[in-house]
């Protein structure tokens, strides 16, 4: 995966390596309840593994504003953590980064989201929509993603029309076994 810049957007996405770390981290910690974060050391070490990617805009300071985590899977990519830095969010920044995340994974594109049981859920859910996500109504469960961490009763949404059960289940065998290392 490389850098994609559109020649009419104002924003590039750039691909972040582990001296960026804790900007990304930063980020994650004011936009992600505890249960959804792997402790920092755990998350650090995915730049380590060759099927993890995290890009970023960042400001004309350099300062990162945002970021996008992706994980290349067997027939589609794996959208983890995305998070906006709270002085930007609402800016149309979000869109542009998972639109062009989509894109640059030339492959169906799988992420997680919260059951549409809450507001905040359901307008998560309503911008991936909006996006060209569509979400599938299968039983998931998040594993911990630390000891003394609880499972998350989540759902998948796709881009590419909806996952047949077939399809769901692979995409479940390989988040799980490569993501969450269980098998």
């Amino acid at each position: 995966m490389q850098s994609l810049q559109d020649k009419q957007a104002v924003i590039m996405l750039t691909r972040l390596y582990e001296q960026d770390f804790d900007a990304l981290y930063q980020i994650m910690e004011q936009s992600f309840p505890a249960d959804e974060m792997r402790p920092y050391d755990a998350q650090k070490s995915l730049f380590k593994n060759n099927d993890f990617f995290a890009y970023g805009v960042k400001d004309a300071d350099g300062i990162l504003t945002a970021f996008i985590t992706l994980w290349k899977m067997d027939g589609f990519t794996f959208g983890e953590n995305f998070a906006v830095d709270k002085s930007r969010r609402g800016s149309g920044l979000g869109s542009e980064i998972i639109s062009r995340a989509v894109e640059m994974s030339k492959e169906r594109f799988i992420l997680e989201v919260e059951p549409p049981e809450t507001q905040i859920a359901k307008r998560r859910i309503a911008f991936y929509e909006r996006a060209g996500f569509t979400l599938n109504d299968y039983d998931y469960t998040q594993p911990p993603l630390a000891k003394g961490q609880n499972s998350l009763k989540l759902m998948i949404m796709s881009t590419g029309g909806g996952l047949e059960k077939r399809e769901f289940d692979d995409i479940k065998a390989q988040l799980y076994r490569k993501v969450y290392g269980v098998k």
